[in-house]
């Protein structure tokens, strides 16, 4: 049931239980009497204007590469031995890799399947092209 477009008052209540009542007898053709409403999920839209400054960045380490190791990978199909692993706080903007290739960090761990392009863009996000070009 649609909220109004405003912080609502405790005088907002009385309405809101009447238009419920209607709406619920519209959808399912009667009315239930003596039980109180209860709100349990809420749907919200958040919009902001985009703030490209003052992004936050993390520091590259001096000397950092971001080839951490090369270790076996099961895909679907099989094993890949030798798979690149990657440090994905000494990935710069622009970087990319060939699937299959992993990307540890701290928070996750992104994986680029076989015959992907992984790309890191100008805001650090990590975009997978897919074989056949759909994007991830």
């Amino acid at each position: 049931m649609p909220l109004p477009d405003r912080p609502l008052r405790p005088a907002d209540l009385g309405l809101l239980e009447v238009r419920f009542h209607e709406m619920y007898r519209r959808r399912y053709g009667r009315q239930i009497d003596g039980v109180a409403v209860e709100a349990v999920t809420f749907r919200v839209t958040v919009t902001a204007s985009p703030a490209r400054r003052g992004l936050p960045r993390w520091r590259r380490p001096r000397g950092a590469t971001a080839l951490r190791d090369r270790r076996r990978v099961h895909f679907p199909g099989g094993w890949v031995t030798g798979c690149p692993v990657y440090d994905r706080y000494a990935l710069a903007p622009g970087t990319t890799l060939r699937g299959p290739a992993v990307v540890e960090e701290r928070e996750s761990t992104t994986v680029a399947p076989p015959r992907s392009r992984l790309r890191v863009d100008r805001d650090l996000n990590l975009v997978i092209v897919l074989d056949g070009g759909a994007r991830s």
